[in-house]
């Protein structure tokens, strides 16, 4: 897996959204992990949405994953704000962090997501 995603298509401000991607070990085989955290910010402040600072979401806070390692992630309305006023579009990050094989195996990856201020919001 890459250390990155990039969306290219903005998500509308203020909707709920889903993420998601699926844990791989080094053999290719999917895992479910032990741990796994979120943290949301935007790019350019280095601003904390929503007190999403690495927020344990393993099956929790909107957040499924599967035996097979298959992540559900839900971002709700007050995940998805414009944090700086008159900004169109914003650069915001979503860092997945986990750990599986009793926890001396770790991976980090980021989803890079666009939120489109929208008039009238």
């Amino acid at each position: 897996m890459s250390a990155r995603t990039t969306f290219t298509n903005p998500l509308p401000e203020r909707t709920t959204q889903y993420l998601g991607l699926t844990f791989l070990d080094e053999t290719g085989a999917g895992f479910k992990p032990t741990t796994l955290t979120l943290t949301l910010y935007d790019v350019s402040t280095r601003q904390i949405i929503n007190s999403r600072d690495r927020q344990d979401i393993l099956d929790l806070n909107g957040a499924t994953v599967t035996a097979g390692g298959v992540l559900s992630l839900r971002l709700d309305a007050a995940d998805t704000v414009v944090v700086t006023d008159g900004t169109q579009d914003e650069r915001h990050i979503a860092l997945l962090e986990w750990s599986w094989s009793s926890g001396t195996k770790t991976g980090k990856h980021e989803i890079e997501h666009r939120v489109a201020n929208l008039d009238r919001v």
